[in-house]
């Protein structure tokens, strides 16, 4: 490895480096299983958190739809929000439903959640799901 002044980095410093990266990893490693057992026991913050993980990270979208769902069931506001954007783009295994996804976006803005303001803020600008109100 070069250093930026152009030399080189002794061999212990590499392998610090890469141990501590290694350590690092298994950190977010343990945080992640962390939150899937939290999700296994019905916390659904974590339900939202995996779902996210799942989507985002993994590219599983029917997992992240299951672990949407649980939260959502629960009143988790990011649950509701991200369950909301399935049902609206009819992914992960649901059937496209407006109405539905307007209903999940006004009750996670209830629970003052950003994403959900803003969703249902689109749906009554675009009549999504309920009349235009623009």
């Amino acid at each position: 490895l070069n250093r930026l002044d152009g030399g080189v980095f002794p061999l212990h410093e590499v392998r610090l480096s890469q141990a501590t990266e290694v350590r690092r990893q298994e950190r977010k490693d343990a945080a992640i299983e962390m939150k899937r057992e939290q999700a296994r026991r019905g916390d659904p913050a974590a339900a939202a958190a995996v779902g996210a993980e799942s989507y985002f990270q993994d590219r599983d979208i029917d997992q992240a739809a299951k672990h949407f769902a649980a939260a959502a069931a629960k009143g988790d506001a990011m649950g509701l929000n991200n369950l909301g954007s399935m049902l609206l783009n009819g992914i992960g295994g649901y059937e496209k439903d407006e109405a539905l996804a307007f209903k999940s976006f006004e009750r996670s803005a209830a629970l003052v959640n950003p994403y959900g303001m803003y969703n249902l803020a689109v749906c009554l600008m675009y009549g999504q799901g309920t009349a235009a109100n623009h």
